[in-house]
């Protein structure tokens, strides 16, 4: 009975084990990412976009298989968003955004939904906190990914949201003859490393 038990504890620690070595944990290759977010207006649509972010996701993995997403976070500064067209727009954005009193856009799982894996390939959708202009929402981020060796995996995808729903004014200019729309897209692009 007695070797039983012993050898039941050593099974446990032995999987237990195993599965906190199968935890990886990747970071973002910055140079080589970025998110995007797309709008409308009345004259035209928009685009911004930042390099400057920060990932970390914790995965179970086997070899090149991933098995599970323990974690995912991501941020990046509010003001690192650029439309590369007029630093009168993005100010405009940024008060949008009340960016002086919430630098930071930040998002962090609770869950994985419909993980599914096929060879190196995975996909799903996180589920977590988004907080931006000081207001924190669930939302859900579909995501597809591949892992291309045991160190490096590339993830993108994009979701929608209105501006309305985190109380952000649309941006107007022309004394109000172009407004933005309500609704935005946001893309990423993420290549991750160990």
């Amino acid at each position: 009975m007695k070797m039983r038990v012993i050898s039941l504890i050593a099974a446990v620690l032995f999987i237990w084990n195993w599965q906190v070595k199968a935890q990886e944990s990747f970071h973002l290759v910055a140079d080589k990412s970025s998110a995007e977010i797309d709008g409308t207006s009345t004259l035209h649509d928009w685009n911004m976009k930042t390099t400057d972010l920060k990932c970390t996701a914790v995965m179970g993995m086997d070899g090149t298989v991933v098995n599970s997403i323990e974690s995912v976070t991501f941020s990046c500064p509010a003001e690192s968003l650029k439309s590369g067209e007029s630093s009168i727009m993005d100010k405009k954005a940024y008060k949008a955004i009340k960016s002086d009193k919430y630098p930071e856009i930040r998002f962090t799982s609770d869950n994985v939904e419909n993980l599914k894996s096929s060879g190196n390939e995975f996909s799903g959708e996180l589920v977590g906190k988004l907080q931006l202009v000081g207001v924190t929402k669930t939302v859900k981020i579909p995501f597809k990914g591949k892992v291309t060796d045991a160190s490096h995996a590339v993830v993108d995808g994009s979701f929608k949201l209105k501006m309305s729903e985190y109380g952000i004014e649309q941006v107007t200019a022309m004394f109000g003859a172009i407004k933005t729309g309500d609704d935005l897209t946001i893309k990423y692009n993420f290549e991750l490393g160990k």
